[in-house]
């Protein structure tokens, strides 16, 4: 077990490492390693640790589903927070609510192996994507949503946009057997 934590750390520092991020949709025929797909209408209790709430259970099932039609790829679970101050650190509740996700996926597949999970805290900011900037015409394609950035925008309403897309839940192709 000790080597397969070590590994999969090795293998998310490593995707981590690479300049440009890819990204996959379960529906592709074809995935690459350090790919990332973007995980939708995955919301967490504010209070009690993080936890899933049920409105995510549909959208974690279909996670698991896809998890388990690919036994070859070994996979990361990533929780982001944004940059704003908590009680307790962003990591702790990105790791908290990371592992929930888990747990949920693992105790409806009990079968699953090849999953494993992180939280990045604030750590690494989202970069606006083409479809982000369709929804709001403030963005440009390739924008990092850091703390300067945000705190640099016109309105409450922006900051509010940029803070939300930096809380997300992913999940990126480790390694392909």
């Amino acid at each position: 077990m000790k080597v397969i934590f070590v590994l999969t750390v090795f293998l998310s520092v490593y995707c981590q490492s690479q300049n440009t991020v890819k990204y996959f949709a379960p529906s592709d025929t074809v995935y690459e390693e350090c790919s990332i797909c973007q995980i939708d209408n995955v919301f967490f209790n504010l209070s009690g640790g993080g936890g899933v709430r049920p409105e995510s259970y549909s959208e974690l099932d279909s996670v698991g589903a896809f998890i388990m039609k690919n036994p070859k790829i070994q996979f990361e679970l990533g929780v982001h927070t944004d940059c704003r101050p908590i009680s307790f650190t962003n990591d702790t509740l990105s790791l908290m609510r990371a592992r929930s996700c888990v747990f949920y996926i693992l105790e409806k597949n009990n079968n699953i192996s090849n999953i494993t999970y992180r939280g990045y805290g604030s750590k690494i900011p989202y970069t606006i994507m083409e479809k982000d900037c369709e929804r709001f015409q403030f963005f440009n394609v390739g924008d990092l949503l850091t703390k300067e950035y945000i705190d640099a925008l016109e309105n409450d309403e922006q900051k509010q946009i940029s803070h939300q897309l930096n809380r997300r839940t992913e999940l990126r192709i480790l390694r392909i057997e």
